[in-house]
């Protein structure tokens, strides 16, 4: 069995991911808003680097066009930021189970249901795989066999997918539209309008067209609080073995 401060080590890797992409947004949500603020209408080259508005030689034009592309922009490091999160937290659970040595037999019944179904899958696949990936017993080898977190979410989560992760694996998934929040609404709209970009099903400027100048730091902000939640949810689950058999 794990102590707390060993299941910390992982809940601890998905929370720092989770700060370094937050940074990410924040400092992109700064630029994109010093732009719309103040009207800056050149980024210009200073000490190697780039300044904004200044009047050395221009290296390139800021129109409106240019603001709705780089808007459009900021949508998909919010998506990568609520893909992330999720599949590292959910990652964090997985890990945790491998670590303690859970056998099948030991998990709760929604684990022993998401385990079953990944270990069903690889033995639907190549089953030399599985023999070559195990040296324990299967009771034990079914517990982490054909796992994949790149394939947890592929590219659409939104609330109800988060609601639905929380609610396959029995963590607690925090009201997303209390306190007159529409985060719900905002998750939606980044999961429709990032894979309108990833399929080209909209151009960059044409997805920025929708979202007003002072949008993007507001959704960034109501994503980031939700998150957040989850995060908290996730560790709890973790802390107090949510998924282990009772």
């Amino acid at each position: 069995m794990l102590t707390d401060n060993e299941k910390k080590y992982f809940i601890d890797e998905a929370y720092l991911s989770f700060r370094d992409r937050c940074v990410e947004v924040k400092q992109y949500m700064s630029f994109v808003s010093l732009i719309g603020d103040n009207g800056y209408d050149h980024l210009a080259a200073v000490n190697g680097g780039v300044a904004l508005g200044g009047i050395l030689k221009p290296l390139i034009k800021i129109d409106r066009d240019l603001e709705k592309t780089l808007r459009s922009s900021g949508l998909l490091l919010l998506y990568n930021l609520v893909e992330a999160t999720m599949s590292n937290a959910i990652d964090a659970i997985h890990k945790v189970i491998k670590e303690e040595g859970v056998s099948y037999y030991g998990l709760s019944d929604n684990l022993q249901k998401i385990t079953a179904n990944h270990f069903k899958r690889a033995v639907n696949g190549d089953i030399n795989n599985v023999f070559d990936e195990s040296d324990h017993p299967i009771s034990m080898a079914m517990v982490y066999i054909g796992y994949d977190k790149e394939g947890l979410f592929s590219g659409n989560i939104d609330c109800r997918e988060i609601k639905k992760a929380a609610k396959k694996y029995g963590f607690h998934s925090p009201r997303p539209d209390s306190e007159n929040r529409v985060i719900s609404q905002v998750l939606y709209n980044i999961k429709d309008k990032r894979n309108a970009l990833a399929h080209g099903r909209n151009s960059f400027l044409e997805c920025g067209q929708d979202i007003a100048p002072d949008a993007l730091p507001l959704m960034a902000h109501h994503t980031i609080v939700y998150l957040r939640a989850i995060l908290w949810s996730v560790s709890y689950y973790i802390r107090t073995g949510g998924y282990k058999k009772l």
